[in-house]
């Protein structure tokens, strides 16, 4: 069974013990609705591969960093009921079980260690240096893998007690623990008792660890304490009222991390006590602890299967301040002091004490989109109801309920001089000597919906507007920036300068860049539908960009996407909402302001995970062939086979981003899309040698190595009775013929049998061509198909669109294209997970395709949860038509989407753009139209189309 893990967010509230907080810290969770057979699991081991393995009641369970897999009795366990793990060197899983123990080979093959297994239920395995210790019910035991044979431990007070626990400390000494005997550590061949008995005060062990330094922690019924070698106390927890005791214990990022009764909580060491630090999570009995190499701490509970807490969390920190909701502004006022501005009001944030924020009492049910404080103390406020002002604790005063301009919802502030420049969705607006004066263009006009303003070093401002483009200030008024690919009617969002006086803009999908000297070039363009809310320069030449899909860092000088920083470690929420979204406090500080809240960045974190993801091959699977493979190359035969190949990466950083592209060399003449970790499969390959590569891209890292996985040598069928053999026997038997009259009618007959065998091989060389056609016509469709919805994918759609805008400039007949847009699909893939997102999206992409008219209408994924329909010789009119039974299709399926912003149920939002083709006229423009269209659609509440005017 395949599934994909999902994902949650602890929210901040009080815990169960007096004013101690839950930690502010994502969990990733993986259970019985992603594909473990019990949401019960008892430990989890990881092995060399990287590959995790956890023992449950109800099976055995591995999860590679993109599916689960499951194992039972049918697979060779002895009984599914299992209690513990450990990996060899080899890569061979143990598996301890109330039954024996059973051993997992690395070609996947499972067998007993022993058919008849005399000690009872295995309770933990340790593997030592040429041997496995094995905790059971009837004593500890000892597996020499030199000679196979299993022996008793050799110390008398082992031989047959229950062992409950057994670990290695980080010295290389063995600890062993059980009712009978209590404490016991094996040192230079020799068990013995620790010579203090402070030790004790931990009450009936449940659980040891290794501890920091050359120590041993101890969890037991009376709480945690914290020995030496000799069993002198170091430091203890020991509450007047233990809650259920101990069953947990890691050391890890410098605090102890501990499963006490129901609750799992961290500690800070103290010089004579562990002081609880805060609560991860309530409610869960913990029952194994793990640390992975990228940093993760991974836990298995009783009742909730497995999560992961990212090693991220060093590097991204929510601050508890929930009371505004999304943060729409930051704006800086010195010395790491700011006002935000929010969904839920507007509060004043210190850097010093980013987790206490003092609300502004008079704004605390508008909804303040930009917030800004004069020299003078004075308060303004752009807000959904309009222009507010106050200073100190006066109740705000609105301005401008009559005004042409103010009395439209606000949007951004700016302030110069002693004028505070208002922008709203009816224009711009300054405050001159306590009255509000509309700016208009050059031209008379009004500036329209305006989202964005900059002050550059010279005094100037930059405007930029929503559907009206970008405008810069000028002696006669502002004029319209629209130069090099810049469209008058494009949406321009955040717009930043550099200290050397360049000037960056978000203009829809690109960035582009102003230099001081008056050129623009576009240096980026985005897959998305826009590049961005917010853009900042940075330091070193680097543009930070908030975007709907995260934080992404460009090279401002080659447009080279450095990294992206595309969730909250896995969690929802994590969308930038404004232009004014995104601070610099510091080199690699950055405050961020997404939809879920405020989140602080720490850019210096990331830098520290520089390797990026290896794609392994996990499995290979051949179907009708005949395969002799040693090592990395294969030899088959051409016939009618199929391989697939099962990859993974063993990678847990942002696992759920994580992209491969794989190509067979020699066949494949360019990468693939790159897709999410699955199965790829090949069928039937011409005669040749091919090598199958693979390649994984993190947006955290970047590309990893290219990995070849295995060279693959596909020969004739009738190698042994070829051509040339058979032209060898013809010529041979002309000359016999013409040498030998008495052997004429001999000659004649075989000369007959030879031409009939040369056309039967023929007829089999042309079924074999007509069956290479066949079979490269099929792998041409497959690289032009999406491999989810089995629609037409970008690149088919691309070629596509280039030949039917070519056909209709020559015919001087319209072209229609719209862009669809599944509504609120983040939040339905947060939800359902990815693997019911999947399925949704191929049942959208199925009814698209029913719903189209005969003609030569085409629809393709577009990209992520979007969706392109191509309407050749298709007018304004039709196109609506059609995109309005497109969007009732996908509302018709009815397909729950409680999440949903409207309707409650899965519906898509649609961007037409049509155009009669002009000499002037370019592919851009008409994706731009239906880009445009499509996000005012979206702005516009959703579940509707609009039209993009030519």
């Amino acid at each position: 069974m395949n599934s994909n893990p999902t994902t949650t967010s602890v929210d901040v509230e009080q815990a169960s013990q007096g004013s101690l907080q839950l930690a502010r810290i994502p969990l990733r969770r993986i259970g019985r609705g992603q594909g473990l057979p019990s949401g019960q699991v008892h430990h989890l081991v990881q092995d060399a591969q990287g590959v995790f393995w956890m023992a449950t009641p109800g099976g055995l369970a591995s999860y590679d960093g993109s599916s689960v897999r499951t194992f039972t009795r049918n697979d060779g366990l002895g009984t599914q009921g299992l209690r513990t793990l450990a990996v060899t060197a080899d890569g061979r899983v143990w598996i301890g079980s109330d039954v024996g123990v059973d051993i997992v080979e690395p070609d996947g093959r499972i067998h007993s260690l022993v058919p008849d297994w005399a000690f009872g239920l295995v309770e933990q395995i340790t593997v030592g240096e040429n041997s496995i210790w094995l905790a059971t019910a009837r004593g500890l035991v000892l597996y020499d893998l030199a000679s196979n044979a299993i022996l008793r431990a050799d110390d008398f007070r082992l031989a047959n007690a229950l062992v409950t626990g057994l670990e290695f400390d980080r010295a290389g000494r063995l600890w062993a623990s059980g009712p009978q005997f209590g404490l016991l550590c094996r040192e230079e061949g020799r068990w013995r008792s620790p010579q203090n008995w402070d030790w004790t005060k931990a009450g009936l062990i449940q659980t040891i660890a290794p501890g920091p330094d050359d120590t041993l922690l101890i969890g037991g019924e009376n709480g945690i304490v914290q020995i030496r070698p000799d069993g002198s106390l170091v430091r203890s927890f020991l509450p007047e009222k233990p809650q259920g005791g101990v069953t947990a214990l890691l050391w890890a990022d410098d605090l102890l991390w501990a499963g006490i009764g129901s609750q799992f909580v961290r500690f800070k060491s103290e010089e004579k006590d562990w002081r609880i630090f805060d609560m991860v999570l309530p409610d869960n009995i913990i029952n194994s602890l793990y640390a992975d190499n990228h940093g993760n701490i991974w836990g298995a509970s009783d009742t909730s299967g497995v999560f992961k807490i990212s090693a991220l969390r060093h590097a991204v920190r929510r601050p508890r301040i929930d009371s505004i909701g999304a943060v729409f502004s930051l704006r800086e006022k010195g010395e790491g002091n700011f006002l935000l501005g929010g969904e839920r009001g507007a509060a004043r944030l210190s850097l010093r004490r980013p987790d206490r924020v003092q609300p502004i009492e008079g704004l605390r049910h508008f909804k303040v989109w930009d917030i800004l404080e004069s020299a003078t103390g004075q308060i303004w406020a752009a807000t959904q109801q309009g222009l507010y002002t106050f200073i100190g604790r006066d109740t705000p005063r609105r301005i401008g309920t009559d005004h042409s301009v103010l009395s439209a919802p606000a949007r951004v502030l700016h302030e110069r001089g002693n004028s505070v420049w208002i922008g709203t969705l009816r224009g711009l607006a300054r405050t001159v000597a306590g009255d509000a004066v509309e700016v208009l263009t050059e031209r008379g006009q009004p500036l329209g919906y305006v989202y964005s303003i900059l002050e550059d070093r010279l005094g100037n401002l930059w405007i930029g507007t929503l559907g009206n483009g970008l405008w810069r200030e000028s002696p006669s008024g502002f004029v319209q920036v629209v130069e090099s690919g810049m469209s008058a009617t494009a949406n321009v969002y955040g717009i930043t300068e550099h200290t050397d006086g360049r000037i960056a803009f978000l203009h829809d999908a690109k960035i582009f860049l102003r230099q001081p000297t008056g050129e623009i070039n576009e240096l980026v363009e985005s897959t998305d539908s826009l590049a961005g809310w917010s853009i900042k320069f940075g330091p070193d030449n680097t543009l930070y960009v908030g975007s709907a899909g995260g934080l992404r860092l460009y090279d401002s000088i080659s447009g080279e996407l450095k990294r992206e920083i595309t969730s909250w470690m896995g969690v929802g929420g994590w969308e930038f909402t404004t232009s004014r979204s995104l601070a610099l406090v510091a080199p690699g500080l950055m405050l961020c302001g997404v939809n879920s809240g405020l989140t602080i960045v720490d850019l210096r974190e990331y830098e520290k995970f520089s390797a990026a993801p290896t794609v392994r091959l996990r499995k290979q699977t051949w179907n009708n062939a005949k395969v002799d493979q040693e090592g990395s190359f294969a030899t088959v035969d051409y016939g009618k086979w199929t391989v697939e190949f099962s990859l993974f990466t063993g990678w847990f950083l942002d696992e759920e981003d994580v992209r491969v592209r794989v190509r067979m060399l020699g066949f494949d003449t360019a990468w693939s899309t790159p897709m999410s970790i699955s199965a790829v499969q090949y069928n039937s390959l011409p005669v040749g040698k091919y090598t199958f590569e693979a390649q994984a891209y993190s947006p955290l890292t970047g590309w990893g190595p290219l990995q070849r996985l295995l060279t693959i040598n596909v020969r004739a069928q009738w190698r042994q009775f070829g051509f040339a053999n058979l032209m060898s026997v013809m010529g041979l038997s002309r000359i016999n013929l013409a040498s030998a009259s008495k052997r004429n009618e001999k000659l004649k007959q075989t000369n007959v049998e030879l031409e009939q065998r040369v056309r039967d091989r023929t007829i089999e060389v042309e079924s074999v061509n007509q069956e290479l056609q066949r079979v490269n016509r099929e792998l041409e469709r497959v690289s032009f198909t999406d491999s989810l919805t089995n629609v037409s994918n970008r690149r088919a759609f691309d070629d596509l669109l280039i030949r039917e805008f070519r056909r209709a400039k020559r015919t001087g007949l319209p072209l229609s294209l719209i862009l669809l847009d599944i509504d609120s699909f983040k939040a339905y893939n947060d939800n359902y997970g990815h693997q019911q997102g999947d399925t949704a999206l191929k049942r959208v992409a199925q009814v698209l395709e029913e719903t189209l008219r005969d003609a030569g209408d085409v629809v393709a994924r577009y990209g992520g949860e979007e969706f392109a329909v191509l309407l050749p010789e298709t007018d304004a009119a039709g196109a609506e038509s059609v995109t309005e039974r497109l969007r009732a299709a996908v509302e018709a399926m009815h397909v729950l989407h409680e999440h949903a912003l409207v309707g409650k149920v899965i519906t898509v939002s649609a961007g037409i753009g049509t155009l009669v083709l002009r000499e002037e006229s370019s592919i851009s423009e008409l994706v731009s139209l239906a880009d445009q269209a499509l996000y005012r659609a979206k702005r516009n509440g959703r579940n509707r189309w609009a039209r993009g005017a030519s």
